[in-house]
């Protein structure tokens, strides 16, 4: 059936990429958003992450009070590709042409620019053999999203054709299986391997409908076929994100106490959850329908979602520094978090806008 708008939904600009799209001023201010949180998530890091093992202290409570909230970072960046994104209207080699420039260039670059500069930090490989492991996120830990991006984006026009002709219908049963899947982090608490999974074979059932894509996908569904009037879905997306985040705090906070490693303590914080995607969903259903700011503010968000693929590329080498200024002159805590994760966003983004200057800088930060 043809997708409905009602006149209550959030304003649907024109997608088509055979044109330059419309600027649609909250999925900018999203992607700002995205991109702060994703910071702070790592700023929250230092109080909790020690060599090989989980640090517990009594200020790692507040890693979980921050990054509990703001795990549907990585979760948003991708709806929003899908909401933009999908369906693609142009040729393939197009679509890659466009999209792989502007993400690939600058992977790499910053892939080199990582190997440098961590380099000084690892004794195990030579400098050669670092450089030669680019292609399996050894560079820097952050990277592995943009991993993710370009499988995405090379899978855009094998799917785009069946959203084309996809019911509201169809793609809620394709979102219903995907979210079974979300459960699969807890199901493997007790049983490793489920349906049909082995040792010989990874791939089980439902392994078609899981990961990343069902992120993807929802974007095209909430700009398309979702019908909510504003207080509905202000009410909604509140109601998921309170309880997305109780979720998740308690997962946290829960394990702490005895969890030893990384994977352990973080279980509930994984992106492919239905705790965070609860919470994905309600950032996106409270942002959709907020009042649209004055036309400089729109300017400001236009320009910082633009410079956001940039900024994530970047954040780690300026975090680091940041961190090592405020370590001896801020106690750990609430509050130390906020702070170095909003100087670190500031100087990042200044940087990042100082390159956007350069000629082709698009090969720089996209």
């Amino acid at each position: 059936m043809p997708p409905a708008t009602p006149a209550t939904s959030a304003p649907q600009p024109d997608l088509s990429l055979t044109q330059q799209p419309q600027r649609v001023t909250f999925m900018d201010a999203l992607r700002v958003l995205a991109c702060f949180m994703v910071i702070m998530v790592h700023s929250g890091e230092y109080f909790y992450i020690g060599p090989g093992d989980v640090i517990i202290r009594d200020h790692t409570y507040g890693a979980d009070v921050y990054g509990s909230a703001l795990r549907a970072c990585v979760p948003l960046f991708v709806l929003a590709s899908g909401y933009l994104l999908l369906p693609i209207r142009e040729s393939t080699g197009t679509f890659f042409r466009r999209r792989f420039t502007r993400i690939l260039a600058p992977f790499v670059v910053w892939s080199v620019i990582y190997v440098l500069y961590f380099h000084k930090y690892t004794d195990a490989l030579s400098l050669g053999q670092q450089v030669l492991l680019l292609g399996v996120n050894w560079t820097s830990g952050h990277l592995w999203f943009v991993y993710m991006l370009l499988g995405l984006y090379a899978f855009a026009p094998v799917i785009s054709p069946w959203l084309r002709d996809a019911s509201a219908r169809e793609e809620r049963w394709f979102l219903l299986a995907w979210c079974v899947t979300l459960l699969l982090p807890y199901v493997r608490l007790y049983v490793p391997q489920v349906w049909g999974e082995a040792f010989w074979n990874p791939i089980g059932g439902a392994y078609y409908f899981s990961g990343y894509l069902g992120y993807f996908v929802l974007g095209h569904y909430l700009r398309v076929h979702l019908q909510l009037s504003p207080t509905r879905c202000r009410a909604l997306g509140l109601g998921l994100l309170l309880l997305g985040y109780g979720l998740t705090y308690w997962g946290f906070a829960s394990r702490l106490p005895w969890a030893r490693s990384v994977s352990e303590l973080e279980l509930t914080w994984a992106y492919l959850t239905g705790n965070v995607a609860m919470m994905t969903v309600g950032w996106y259903l409270l942002l959709r329908d907020l009042p649209a700011p004055g036309a400089r503010a729109q300017q400001w968000l236009a320009k910082g979602s633009q410079l956001s693929f940039g900024v994530y590329l970047a954040h780690i080498l300026v975090l680091e520094q940041v961190h090592h200024w405020l370590v001896d002159y801020m106690p750990p805590g609430l509050l130390v978090i906020p702070v170095q994760a909003t100087l670190t966003f500031a100087l990042t983004y200044v940087l990042v806008a100082a390159l956007s200057y350069l000629p082709n800088s698009r090969y720089l930060i996209g």
